[in-house]
């Protein structure tokens, strides 16, 4: 039995992408998990809030830096990146925990992220956030910013509580004991902290709560 010849096909309009850029894509969707599910909070509730905001200042280490577009957050921004930084936070663990590491260890920029695991002061059972992370050494340096928000993170409040915490690097668990920097070792951090995230500056610069640089070391 002869088969009916396909249909030809009208020609595509436009230009066709290479092979070799759609073999690509694979490793392209892999990279973009490997930085991770989230981009920076600011980010996420400026398109809801249009990203309308005044000018501030800020001053550190005695050095002025002008801040543009940059104002508190509102009580209901605050609510929203509350619930933003939970939903994605879960999901960013998730991703880290099931590729061992190999994905989600990267944040926005390409700054470094981990995973914290903290004993929670009132429950005592374990919660877990991926944080970026500064290596100095032996220590793992952290900065409980939560994206220029006017209170502390969870995860710090669990550490001043509790001390003892566990970090996840790729694959490798480690067991920490973390405290707060002193005044004079942030400033000396700070620096190499905005050189891994450089939106730390604005960070500090939305609020007027002085955002604690945790210092992790081994125990």
């Amino acid at each position: 039995m002869q088969l009916d010849r396909a249909p030809q096909l009208p020609a595509a309009k436009g230009r066709l992408r290479p092979l070799s850029q759609a073999a690509r894509e694979p490793a392209d969707l892999e990279k973009r998990l490997q930085i991770g599910v989230f981009g920076r909070i600011e980010d996420q509730i400026g398109k809801i809030d249009g990203g309308r905001s005044p000018s501030s200042r800020w001053r550190q280490g005695g050095n002025e830096v002008a801040q543009q577009n940059l104002r508190p957050w509102t009580a209901s921004e605050e609510k929203i990146g509350k619930l933003l930084v939970k939903l994605m936070s879960r999901s960013n663990v998730w991703l880290f925990r099931a590729s061992g590491g190999r994905l989600g260890n990267r944040f926005f920029g390409g700054a470094p992220v981990l995973l914290l695991t903290t004993l929670g002061r009132r429950s005592g059972k374990p919660r877990t956030a991926p944080l970026i992370y500064l290596a100095d050494g032996d220590n793992v340096v952290l900065v409980a910013s939560k994206g220029g928000m006017s209170h502390h993170p969870v995860w710090y409040l669990n550490l001043v509580a509790n001390p003892d915490v566990e970090v996840q690097i790729g694959s490798e668990v480690r067991k920490l004991r973390a405290r707060t920097a002193s005044d004079e070792e942030k400033t000396k951090l700070w620096p190499r902290l905005n050189a891994v995230y450089s939106s730390y500056d604005e960070y500090q610069a939305r609020t007027d709560r002085n955002i604690p640089v945790v210092i992790c070391e081994p125990r």
